[in-house]
């Protein structure tokens, strides 16, 4: 029995028109089948997600943030999703996460981009999200402004702030894996933080999942080049924290994507793809 009520009422992604290029909700049904490069997509790999949108079960009541270079809560496939009341710029000092072009030329794009993955709502137009009844606010933060990068700011990211109070699901885009970092001072009230959001939520915690990185680097790694990566996740003291789920990449074939760092503090790997360059479709490793 399906609970769920509306035109999209226990539909999975078949009702979106861009729905068959994402292959990691639906691998079998995608595009990609049939296509003379197919022996390329050996991995056959999805979320298996279908199941669970079939009896209604979408993201409801659970709020995402997406900490990142921001995300456009006026887009029209995450508008009806997005809640500017839980969300943040730290560049412009606004409720609103959209930073257009930073000094550096850097814009909400990526930020935008994770938010749709995660709750792209189902409303008959691009794509659909994993979860796309969540509720979806945005921390710009990732914007090349070494400044913001504070204390007090991490301190609001972690629940510190009005707007970050009722957050049940931190997805963070950001961290250092290419060089060991200090102890210091700020990483201290950082790691305070992250270990503050288990008592989040009436004490049922905050699930933080953080990206392991995109610096996969196997240049300078001895005989077994290609198979371990020279940067680490763990030079980041974050990653070290029991309660941050340090997530890796993996591309359409079943294999890690060239990019994706890797490491001991790996929990978990998503279906990401792959850098457009490497093959037709983005489905070449590299590794």
């Amino acid at each position: 029995t399906c609970p769920e009520t509306g035109p999209y009422a226990c539909k999975s992604g078949e009702t979106e028109p861009l729905y068959t290029f994402q292959w990691a909700l639906n691998y079998l049904q995608s595009y990609f089948q049939g296509k003379a490069d197919e022996a390329a997509f050996g991995g056959g790999i999805d979320l298996n997600v279908e199941p669970v949108h079939r009896q209604g079960i979408k993201g409801q009541g659970v709020n995402v943030l997406v900490v990142d270079s921001g995300v456009d809560l006026a887009h029209e496939d995450l508008r009806e999703n997005t809640d500017i009341g839980m969300s943040w710029n730290f560049e412009t000092d606004s409720a609103d996460p959209h930073p257009g072009l930073t000094s550096n030329g850097r814009s909400s794009a990526h930020g935008t981009n994770v938010a749709g993955i995660i709750g792209a709502a189902q409303n008959g137009k691009g794509v659909m999200g994993i979860a796309p009844r969540v509720r979806i606010g945005g921390a710009a933060i990732v914007t090349g402004n070494m400044d913001i990068l504070t204390i007090s700011n991490f301190t609001a990211i972690y629940g510190g702030a009005p707007w970050s109070r009722d957050v049940h699901v931190i997805n963070g885009s950001y961290g250092g894996d290419g060089w060991v970092q200090p102890y210091n001072l700020t990483q201290a009230a950082e790691i305070a933080g992250i270990r503050g959001l288990k008592n989040l939520r009436d004490g049922k915690g905050v699930v933080f999942v953080k990206a392991a990185g995109n610096a996969f680097d196997d240049g300078n790694c001895g005989p077994l080049a290609g198979a371990y990566d020279c940067t680490n996740p763990a030079n980041d003291p974050t990653t070290l924290e029991p309660n941050v789920i340090v997530t890796a990449a993996l591309n359409a074939k079943g294999q890690a994507s060239s990019y994706s760092s890797a490491g001991s503090v790996m929990w978990i790997t998503g279906l990401a793809g792959e850098a457009g360059q490497l093959g037709r479709y983005g489905e070449v490793s590299g590794r």
